[in-house]
Parts: C-alpha cells; structure tokens; sequence
C-alpha cells in the first residue's frame, strides 16, 4: 500500500476493515474464492456468477503489473506476496490452485488460529 503511494491507515481503519469483513462474510470476492478453492478455474467460476462484478479480480489485474514492475526494480523481493501472485497465476491462465498453503503458513511468525485447531484436535 505505502509502495503504490497509499496509507497504512486506510488498511487498518474503516475502509479496509469493513471490506475485509464484508468479504469474510459472503460477499461476491468471498464467493469467487470460494469456487476457485474449489478447484473451479476461473471461467468456471465467473459462469457461475453472471452479471456480478468482482471487485477482487479486477483489482488483483490491476495491481499485478505494478507488483511485477516493482520486483524488477528491486523495490520488492521477488518471492514477496505468494498470495496475490498465485491469484494472478489462476486469473491469467485459467488454471486451478496449485499453492502450497502448508509452506506458506509454517512461514508465518504465528500459527494460524484452524491450523492450532487441527494440531490440536
């Protein structure tokens, strides 16, 4: 956010609290992602969501090439955001989720709450 001349308050006030929660909770990116973790490519997907917008998908296709233009310029690690890459990754090339969540989640400093469940359990 701050690389692309945002702040860090409009992520963690209202504006992106509320649409993270709006998105958690049903909303149309919840539903696409849904069906792309699913397995569904995404002209599956989008089949199954006529006449609605997704603003999730329009977003990670524009921002992508400002990400990668960012990488080639060194401003960020070319293994940075795993994530939005690998949603590029299905949105470009019609492909399903190939992502390794377990590699990625053991990365992080903190164990994830349904991952603690499950190590748990």
């Amino acid at each position: 956010v701050q690389l692309l001349g945002g702040s860090l308050e409009t992520v963690f006030s209202l504006p992106g609290a509320g649409d993270l929660y709006v998105t958690t909770q049903g909303g149309r990116n919840s539903r696409m992602g849904r069906l792309l973790g699913m397995g569904k490519p995404y002209s599956d997907a989008v089949e199954e969501m006529p006449d609605e917008t997704v603003e999730g998908v329009d977003c990670v296709l524009a921002v992508m090439p400002a990400i990668e233009h960012m990488i080639a310029q060194g401003k960020i690690e070319a293994d940075a955001l795993p994530l939005l890459r690998e949603l590029y990754r299905i949105l470009t090339r019609n492909v399903a989720v190939a992502f390794d969540f377990e590699s990625f989640f053991s990365k992080l400093p903190f164990a994830p709450p349904l991952r603690q469940r499950a190590q748990g359990a």
